[in-house]
């Protein structure tokens, strides 16, 4: 992971003085950039992450020796980020954006100077809908021939979940969710493709690389906490009949997070030594902030679960009814399942679902002021509750009626 932290580093150094910025004035002709759109507010908010990370891509007045750290935060001093974008007001220099590694603003500034934002969001879009297609065609494939059958209906009913209960309509071309989910529906269909077939070391080093590309793209919007549930809860079906364990299911979530904390100790590093322990000091307050307090001072109806609740929307847009009640269905029906069977994948799938939630219980006042983003995690509690549920049905069939 050092390796791969490197080159990130690497590829956020070069990827500076790159261009792009012709592309602004098509993009809010077209209207792929900018506010003004009816509708929902969340979209509206995937609009102003757009112009965020845009604007980040393209300031590169400061040293080089800094932006290829962290990009300039033009939110700091103005919420009218889009308006700054298309009127081409520069930000603050000052304000730099330490609290990620941008992988998203990373990538924008490769992709930018040669497509237009609308193909970069229509390519995000795009390679999400191939990778959940060919997913859940082999899983089918597999199902139907009998090969590892357990497993590829799993993967097959986590696919499907992905497919409808992830928001993709509104969440997979934004410019800041699109590439962090490509990261999380990739890992899938990886472990979609080597269902019962992965071997101890290639099931670690997955599982470590899949928790070093998430933190690179992870803008605190769940991808953190979805990927350990994912990993705790599919592992056993990725590994070989032979070797699975729950230690080594446990043992690739910790990969995960070392995975993960790698290059986001580097980053804290490099913030250290080039900004000085007052900007690394600001970093550490604003995460304690996100962590034990409800909500800020003032604003006391804003409550975990009244947010999530209201926002459940996020899972299947315009269908807010249907996200509650599979929801509902998958955790009371999952919760009968397991108390049917107490295999270990039962309760390795059980214990992910319970991961979803105790990130919503640590991290209470972020998620109550972004559930729009971090409802979409419940994802998971559907797709494992599904799986719970045909695994129990599957065993149930392998039962001969007595005559």
């Amino acid at each position: 992971m050092a390796i791969l932290t490197a080159l990130f580093f690497l590829a956020s150094w070069h990827s500076l003085g790159r261009g792009g910025h012709e592309r602004i004035a098509e993009a809010f002709r077209t209207q792929t950039l900018g506010m003004e759109i009816a509708g929902d507010r969340i979209p509206l908010q995937q609009r102003f992450n757009d112009c965020l990370i845009t604007i980040m891509a393209l300031e590169q007045r400061q040293p080089r020796q800094e932006l290829f750290i962290s990009p300039v935060n033009p939110a700091e001093p103005t919420q009218d980020v889009c308006r700054d974008l298309e009127n081409g007001t520069g930000p603050n220099a000052s304000a730099y954006y330490h609290n990620y590694l941008h992988g998203q603003t990373i990538l924008l500034r490769y992709l930018l100077p040669h497509l237009e934002l609308a193909s970069i969001k229509a390519i995000y879009k795009g390679l999400l809908a191939m990778l959940l297609l060919a997913s859940a065609g082999l899983c089918f494939l597999r199902v139907m021939d009998g090969s590892r059958r357990e497993e590829s209906l799993v993967f097959l009913v986590a696919t499907l979940a992905f497919s409808r209960f992830f928001g993709l309509e509104w969440f997979g071309d934004s410019l800041g969710n699109g590439p962090s989910d490509l990261i999380v529906i990739g890992f899938l269909a990886l472990l979609s493709a080597r269902a019962g077939a992965m071997s101890t070391g290639e099931w670690i080093i997955s599982a470590a690389v899949f928790g070093a590309l998430t933190m690179i793209f992870e803008l605190l919007t769940g991808g953190l906490p979805l990927g350990g549930a994912m990993v705790l809860g599919l592992g056993w079906f990725a590994l070989k009949r032979g070797e699975r364990s729950p230690q080594l299911v446990i043992l690739g979530l910790v990969a995960y997070g070392l995975g993960a904390a790698i290059p986001m100790l580097t980053k804290v590093v490099l913030v250290a030594t080039v900004f000085g322990s007052d900007a690394l000091f600001q970093v550490a307050l604003e995460g304690l902030n996100r962590i034990g307090s409800e909500v800020p001072p003032g604003l006391p109806e804003l409550t975990v679960i009244s947010q999530l609740v209201l926002h459940l929307g996020s899972l299947a847009p315009g269908m807010w009814m249907t996200a509650a009640g599979t929801l509902c269905l998958a955790l009371a029906l999952g919760a009968v399942a397991l108390a049917r069977h107490r295999s270990p994948e039962h309760l390795l799938l059980f214990a992910s679902v319970a991961l979803i939630f105790l990130w919503f219980a640590l991290f209470r006042q972020h998620t109550a002021l972004h559930a729009s983003f971090m409802v979409r995690i419940l994802v998971w509690p559907i797709a494992a509750g599904l799986a719970l549920i045909a695994l129990t049905a599957l065993g149930a069939n392998r039962v001969q009626p007595t005559r």
